[in-house]
């Protein structure tokens, strides 16, 4: 559904090497200006690419972009996101306790249960059962564990237990943070994703952009037109009015042509000059 040029990427790539502050020669500034490269090139691809997507699907880009950056850094094993996607478990066993077998807080029930035993090794086995060890003993912080998908707040280190795998301590990554609460609130998923964004790359890339026609055309190219596409009723001349009060550009200059239906035979197009 959406396409997106590899001449656009690198338009955009070298728009913001060129525009971000450029360092010194030596290296602790050249380390330094990779990172402010890495961090405004993350968020400008985000915003180019959510104006160009529907609303509904803008949340999804940035889960993705967050997801792709930590596989890449190897925050978020293959083996983690394979299970998070298709649901298939390495050595998946269904649970064969009683509901009298373990003891569960009163917040945590049977089905869950089961959930999390079908589910758990997608962790890997070692982390998996630790987990499941530690929410039958440490019922409280689990719950608070469990409650915090009630407001989609930015996780606190100390609302997630720790767990103890091969005699060391070990806490979840916000990647794995995500899948357990996949397994114990399904009906929280949408914000459990948020909070994932928001924890890796920040609250900017959970809150759609707003719509800045400035830098729509600073980031354009004189070869390379804008295009709106408008739902029925939407009208953008007040924002092309604004831009051109901005960059002193004549009102007698501007040119509006109608394309509706039966209209754009009145116009000579190739005739038309944009200069």
């Amino acid at each position: 559904m959406y396409q997106f040029s590899l001449r656009f990427f690198i338009e955009l790539y070298k728009g913001r090497i060129e525009f971000t502050a450029k360092s010194q020669v030596n290296k602790q500034d050249v380390d330094l200006r990779t990172a402010t490269l890495i961090t405004d090139i993350t968020y400008n691809i985000y915003c180019n690419i959510c104006r160009s997507l529907f609303s509904k699907d803008q949340l999804l880009f940035g889960f993705l972009l967050a997801v792709d950056i930590g596989r890449s850094s190897g925050k978020i094993q293959e083996a983690e996101w394979q299970s998070f996607v298709t649901g298939k478990v390495p050595d998946s066993e269904e649970s064969k306790d009683s509901p009298k077998a373990v003891t569960l807080p009163d917040w945590l029930d049977q089905e869950i249960w089961v959930e999390l035993r079908s589910g758990i090794n997608g962790l890997g086995k070692a982390l998996g059962s630790a987990v499941l060890s530690d929410i039958q003993k440490n019922h409280d912080g689990w719950f608070k564990f469990y409650s915090l998908f009630n407001t989609g707040v930015r996780s606190d280190a100390s609302v997630v237990p720790e767990v103890t795998v091969g005699g060391k301590s070990v806490v979840l990554t916000n990647f794995q943070q995500l899948y357990l609460s996949k397994l114990m609130r399904k009906d929280k998923l949408m914000v459990s994703a948020k909070r994932f964004c928001s924890n890796e790359l920040g609250d900017e890339f959970v809150r759609l952009p707003p719509l800045d026609v400035q830098q729509v055309y600073a980031d354009s190219l004189p070869q390379l037109p804008i295009v709106w596409v408008l739902s029925a009723g939407s009208n953008p001349f007040s924002y092309i009015n604004a831009l051109a009060e901005q960059r002193k550009f004549p009102a007698s200059r501007i040119k509006n042509i109608s394309l509706g239906q039966g209209q754009v035979l009145s116009y000579n197009l190739p005739n038309v000059s944009c200069t």
